[in-house]
This record gives structure tokens, sequence and C-alpha cells, in this order.
């Protein structure tokens, strides 16, 4: 149980980083930067959207891995320590 809560921590702590990144981001400059596609800005967001889902996915799935799995980092830990 330890473990999932930990993973489930670490995937929080990575949701939280990567919203606060975003929301550093002005409105401005977020326009700016899809003005200069000539993009439209729903579809831009949508696009984000999918791709931060997709990341989670991935990472929480590597994270799933890890635990059921030899990890390559944790060999590397392992030799190092």
């Amino acid at each position: 149980m330890g473990d999932k809560k930990n993973r489930d921590e670490r995937v929080q702590e990575l949701y939280n980083r990567l919203a606060d990144s975003i929301l550093e981001l002005s409105d401005e400059a977020v326009i700016a930067e899809v003005s200069e596609t000539d993009s439209d800005p729903q579809e831009e967001a949508e696009l984000v959207r999918m791709a931060f889902k997709e990341e989670c996915k991935q990472f929480d799935l590597a994270e799933r891995r890890c635990t059921t799995e030899p990890c390559s980092i944790r060999k590397r830990e392992a030799s190092n320590g």
C-alpha cells in the first residue's frame, strides 16, 4: 500500500508542477503564441489537453511497470548504493 501511496503522491506532484508551469504563462503570452501560428485557440487548447492527458497516462504506465517489473532506475540505484 505504501508504494501505491508514494506513486500517487508523485503523480499528483507531477500534475501540480505541470499545472503551475501552465499557470505561470500570461494570457497575453498564450494568445501571442497561438496568433503566430494562425491556429484556432479552441483547437490548440484541445490539443494541449490531449497531450497533457497522454503524458500523464504514459507517466502512470511507467510508474506501474516499475512496481511490477525490474526497473532500470532501481537497478542503477542498487549498483550505486
